[in-house]
């Protein structure tokens, strides 16, 4: 597995992971692939936090983090991440994570402040 910035031609692949990942009963649109339309074209989009997990030249997950502000402290907010149903379970997200922590840590941002799953992230030092 390898882990890389989405590139556009990755972005219709993502969105898909982002709808299988999140499926719902009865063929709802699941919110976070909205959600990561609507972040896509925000102001806190940053490209190079847009990332992509392959397995074998097939992108198997994505994760992102954008630009808020608390105060005038600027701050990362990830997610959503998401990892196609077969590659679940497989070390994928935390790779991920880990690869987005690292990118943060290396251009010295100042705060990484997140919303999900506490039992989820909490294997990232998150509470």
């Amino acid at each position: 597995m390898i882990v890389r910035r989405e590139r556009s031609r990755d972005q219709a692949t993502v969105r898909t992971i982002h709808v299988a990942a999140f499926a719902r009963s009865g063929g709802e649109e699941p919110p976070e692939a909205r959600l990561l339309d609507e972040l896509r074209i925000d102001a806190g989009w940053i490209e190079s936090f847009s990332l992509v997990a392959e397995i074998g030249r097939t992108v198997v997950g994505h994760a992102i983090c954008t630009r808020g502000f608390v105060d005038e402290t600027p701050v990362l907010g990830p997610g959503p991440l998401a990892v196609g149903p077969h590659a679940q379970r497989t070390g994928v997200g935390l790779a991920l994570m880990h690869a987005m922590l690292g990118a943060a840590d290396a251009t010295n941002e100042p705060l990484i402040a997140l919303l999900g799953s506490p039992t989820y992230y909490g294997r990232y030092g998150f509470l």
